[in-house]
């Protein structure tokens, strides 16, 4: 085999091998940017089957005749470097675009039309429009089918994340994947205890980053919350023997599900998006914001704020996953946040699909004798797939918890 032909088995086996990671092949490549023929014909197959959405690379190769399959197979055992991939591909198209534009001028140095160079600019001008319009062929016409038959189905459960508030997944329709939510807050209103209610509901993978708590003192709320043992007895390290063995139970049943990973020791926002694409989580919580760095520099605290937003929202559409992230707002006087008290960034209120803000009066009036502690409002600011308003909520202090108020 020569480069350009060992280029090809390395990219076919990726899309055979690693269909998240080669996705760039699907969106570069076309079937004549191949010279083996069994190459050619085997992404020809691999394209048509890629937009379908159970989309299995195997199954789509399994009613290829005997030759087409040892190729495939061969492909699927060379060793590829997926981290070097996208230059296989880029490789690759350039190459073909070589192969295709030398051919054309051979034909043409042959030929010797009078006007050589007007014919010479529209090769190169046709080379190049293909390589414009290759990635978008039939773009729409797959979307458009995708979508029709979709509206034909049911909705699929996995493909929201309910939060167990009732009130709230009513206005809501529950939380979309690929999209992210903003849940703002005062200090000490209850943001983690929000966010860790809503993972109690969860009987899917989640994720959560814990930049200011650690492992063990959010393990503290979940026992206090689930096990219903007070809070202040499993800080104080003063619980009762069947209240240890309630929280032994509790340990138990959470590793047998094992939905949850807890992560308290990574803080750039890099970091937390590669976790993200390894772990491959349903629902991703980050607690909370202002404790994200970057590895890139930038000048202004906004523009990192503006570039966490971004890549995070980004991610939530790549890995198919709904992101909650859980920041300050700007300090208030007595009147309850709105969207644009998010701290540090207008760019947060444009990116979130969602922009949830809790508020506990008390917290910004605690000398006030007419306002009950455990008072508390979720204002549902910005939600782009339904309603808006307010829901009272009741801050159970001794367990950690905080449920609706029915009325």
């Amino acid at each position: 085999m020569n480069y350009s032909f060992d280029t090809e088995y390395l990219i076919i086996g990726g899309m055979i091998l690693h269909q998240e990671e080669s996705e760039q092949a699907y969106l570069e490549l076309t079937a004549d940017d191949f010279c083996n023929d069994n190459m050619r014909q085997i992404f020809k197959v691999l394209y048509q089957e890629h937009s379908k959405k159970d989309f299995d690379s195997i199954f789509a190769l399994s009613n290829l005749d005997s030759v087409l399959k040892a190729e495939a197979l061969t492909a699927g055992n060379t060793i590829v470097s997926m981290a070097n991939y996208n230059a296989y591909v880029s490789k690759l198209k350039s190459d073909a675009q070589q192969r295709r534009v030398l051919n054309n001028l051979t034909v043409l140095t042959m030929e010797q039309p009078d006007n050589l160079l007007e014919e010479i600019a529209k090769v190169l001008e046709g080379e190049q429009k293909i390589t414009d319009n290759g990635k978008y062929k039939g773009l729409f016409e797959r979307q458009i089918t995708d979508f029709v038959e979709d509206i034909y189905k049911p909705l699929d459960p996995q493909s929201r994340i309910n939060t167990g508030f009732n009130k709230l997944d009513y206005a809501l329709g529950g939380l979309r994947k690929g999209c992210i939510s903003y849940i703002g807050a005062a200090p000490s209103t209850g943001k983690t205890t929000f966010a860790l209610n809503i993972i109690k509901h969860q009987k899917c993978n989640v994720l959560l980053f814990s930049l200011e708590m650690t492992f063990r003192q959010i393990m503290e709320r979940i026992a206090s919350d689930r096990a219903r043992v007070e809070y202040i007895k499993i800080r104080d390290k003063s619980t009762s023997p069947d209240e240890k063995q309630s929280i032994s139970n509790l340990c138990n049943g959470m590793l047998k599900q094992n939905q949850l990973t807890v992560i308290d020791d990574i803080y750039s926002v890099e970091q937390i998006i590669k976790t993200i694409h390894d772990l491959k989580p349903n629902l991703v919580v980050i607690d909370y914001l202002q404790f994200v760095s970057s590895t890139q520099k930038h000048n202004t605290r906004k523009d990192l704020v503006d570039y966490i937003s971004s890549q995070l929202k980004k991610t939530a559409k790549a890995c198919n996953c709904h992101i909650m992230i859980l920041s300050q707002i700007n300090r208030l006087d007595k009147a309850a946040p709105t969207m644009s008290s998010l701290k540090e960034s207008g760019n947060l209120e444009a990116d979130g699909d969602y922009v949830m803000l809790l508020h506990r009066p008390y917290v910004l009036d605690k000398k006030n004798p007419d306002i009950k502690e455990e008072t508390t409002q979720l204002l549902l600011d910005k939600n782009k797939y339904g309603e808006t308003g307010k829901i009272d909520l009741y801050f159970d202090l001794q367990f950690q918890s905080l449920t609706e108020v029915m009325k």
